[in-house]
């Protein structure tokens, strides 16, 4: 029995001494938790102060600016309304300035306007010096006018008889040339019994004549086509038969573009801005030979009715027979040169023209102007 009180009672020391430890233990747990706690509310504090200042920090530095901007704020306001005011007073100036030129101007336009007027007046008055001066200067031109188709007709009788002299002076220059060679030829016959030496200087020195003779025909010719191609022009016939000359004025025109192309169109590099057409140059050809049967119909004239006898009509048949001739021995001349041209169109253009001028009824034309015939148009 004592031996299990005893036991009992050692266990319950035990117990108690566990208990013991056990509660030491747990009371050493609880104050570290209580000093951990009392740590962590002290290092709140001390955040919850620091955020406190920094924040009255910040509220003092906003108030600052806020305060530092409010004075801004007056100081510019103070400038607007300075300004505004300064220019509140320009402006009512410029008002005043602009009303005054205002003034100004509608004076200055009372004064243009009285001086216009004036003005006017002034020019009316010029004007009907000017028209009396104008009929005045009207007469006269028409004076001069009729002096000057005087002499119009005065330098085409003097240019007709410098080409009858010319023409007649080749005649004789011709029939130089044919006695000239023929005494060549009686001397080199004569000469046939000389030396070799002998007849070989007479042939040279006939030779030499007859180039002479030949150079100085030409050179005649010459002179006399250039002196006509100067003063060729296309006549223009009386309005009163007008309507009626449609054949002849059509063949000139016609003549004048051939020669035209033949002298700018093919001369040299040519015109590029001229083209070649080789069947606006048949239909030319066509209307030339057309007129040149026309021509030698003795039975109509220049209008396409009975041959004139006189007057404005016989002149115009006779002048534009001239030059419709005229203008035959100009393009003759010129084609000469282009012959050799083998490229086309230039070619096919050069042979249209030779064929042209070849025509029997186009030779048999201009053999009835150098005869001078009394023929039609």
């Amino acid at each position: 029995m004592a031996e299990a009180r005893a036991r009992d009672v050692f266990q319950a020391k035990l117990d108690a001494e566990a208990a013991t430890a056990a509660a030491r233990a747990e009371a050493e747990e609880s104050a570290r938790t209580a000093a951990a706690a009392w740590s962590q509310a002290r290092a709140a504090q001390q955040q919850s102060a620091q955020r406190d200042t920094e924040r009255t920090a910040e509220r003092a530095a906003a108030a600052e600016d806020h305060e530092r901007g409010l004075q801004e704020v007056r100081a510019e306001l103070e400038r607007v309304r300075s300004d505004a005011e300064a220019e509140i007073a320009t402006a009512l100036e410029r008002a005043k300035a602009a009303e005054a030129r205002a003034e100004q101007r509608a004076a200055e336009r009372k004064t243009a306007t009285e001086a216009a007027e004036k003005a006017l007046q002034q020019w009316r008055a010029e004007l009907e010096k000017v028209r009396a001066d104008a009929e005045a200067e009207v007469a006269a031109a028409r004076e001069r006018a009729a002096a000057a188709e005087a002499r119009a007709d005065q330098r085409t009788a003097e240019r007709a008889a410098a080409s009858e002299a010319a023409e007649k002076a080749a005649q004789q220059l011709r029939g130089e040339l044919e006695r000239v060679r023929a005494d060549a030829e009686a001397e080199v016959a004569a000469s046939r019994g000389w030396a070799a030496g002998e007849a070989q200087a007479a042939r040279e020195t006939a030779e030499a004549e007859i180039a002479r003779a030949y150079a100085a025909a030409d050179e005649v010719v010459r002179q006399a086509q250039a002196k006509a191609a100067r003063t060729l022009s296309m006549p223009i016939p009386p309005f009163e038969f007008r309507s009626e000359t449609a054949p002849i004025e059509n063949a000139l025109n016609a003549l004048h573009q051939i020669d035209y192309v033949l002298e700018v169109g093919m001369a040299g590099d040519g015109d590029p801005d001229i083209a070649l057409d080789i069947d606006l140059m048949e239909t030319l050809v066509r209307a030339v030979e057309d007129h040149a049967r026309h021509l030698t119909d003795e039975s109509r004239s220049a209008t396409g009715s009975p041959t004139p006898t006189g007057g404005a009509a016989a002149d115009y048949a006779e002048a534009a027979e001239e030059a419709f001739c005229a203008f035959l021995q100009r393009i003759e001349t010129v084609v000469r040169p282009l012959e050799g041209r083998y490229r086309s169109p230039d070619a096919e253009i050069v042979d249209l023209v030779t064929s042209m001028l070849a025509d029997p009824w186009v030779q048999r034309a201009r053999h009835r102007d150098s005869q001078g015939s009394a023929t039609t148009l």
